[in-house]
């Protein structure tokens, strides 16, 4: 019984210690008068020591920029400690410079352990960096080789199944096969757009097509359209449209050579 006394006494002088020497503001008189009882009662009993696990667990839950205050703060308030008796002078003193020292090396122990998490947790974010970049290109890579391969076959097909209709070469069904070429290939255009869209919102990303880009490429499928009309006409067509298309075509090129040629200046 008495050593569960002795530990229980241990504990509370252990917690009223620590409660004083880590109050943020000045001692008041009373509490002083109180920490100078607490630390002559509990250099009497042989069990206690010095609570370095408290006092450590009181620095790591100490913000960072607040701990160089702390050793001076706990130095003032134990300076004004009396021992009660000239034999416990050199005991009062060690129990001052143990609690000091501590608390200088719990600082080194929480910045040293605060480095090396800071250190982890960058580290960490750079792996994630990784991955995420990994699977971004990985689906953007898988993405693109889908929509080709769709393009690719579904155009030789369609290609394929158009010439094996042809029972005569004339120039009338060439240009027919070009004019369903020219929207087949504007279509297919249009599809391979939309899937790298999707990719690119897949990856957080954006797909961009220049203006000049989608100018030459309408350009050039209304030009494939144009000529394919032309020789469903008997090519030295008379047909009004042909020649509206012929005229618009001309202008569309003109356009997109004037605006090569302002780039390249």
């Amino acid at each position: 019984m008495d050593l569960q006394d002795n530990s229980d006494q241990v504990r509370e002088l252990n917690e009223a210690f620590c409660r004083y020497i880590f109050k943020p503001d000045s001692l008041t008189k009373n509490e002083s008068d109180n920490l100078n009882n607490v630390v002559n009662s509990a250099i009497k009993l042989k069990e206690w020591h010095v609570p370095y696990e408290i006092i450590t667990e009181k620095i790591y839950d100490t913000n960072t920029e607040n701990l160089e205050k702390i050793p001076n703060s706990v130095q003032e308030k134990l300076v004004n400690v009396r021992a009660n008796g000239s034999e416990d002078i050199s005991l009062i003193r060690k129990v001052r410079d143990d609690t000091v020292r501590h608390v200088h090396l719990a600082i080194v122990q929480k910045k040293y352990i605060d480095s090396n998490l800071k250190q982890a947790k960058e580290e960490l974010e750079q792996i994630k960096d990784v991955k995420h970049s990994i699977y971004s290109d990985f689906i953007a890579i898988l993405g693109i080789f889908t929509a080709i391969t769709f393009a690719t076959f579904g155009g030789l097909q369609l290609v394929g199944n158009i010439f094996g209709k042809l029972k005569q070469f004339s120039f009338k069904n060439i240009g027919g096969v070009l004019m369903l070429g020219s929207i087949y290939l504007l279509g297919m255009y249009l599809i391979l757009v939309a899937l790298l869209i999707g990719i690119s919102k897949l990856n957080d990303r954006k797909y961009y097509l220049s203006n000049n880009s989608i100018y030459v490429l309408t350009t050039s499928f209304i030009t494939i359209f144009t000529f394919g009309f032309g020789l469903m006409d008997r090519i030295f067509s008379t047909h009004i449209l042909f020649w509206v298309l012929l005229v618009l075509v001309l202008i569309m090129w003109g356009i997109v050579l004037r605006k090569i040629l302002k780039k390249s200046a």
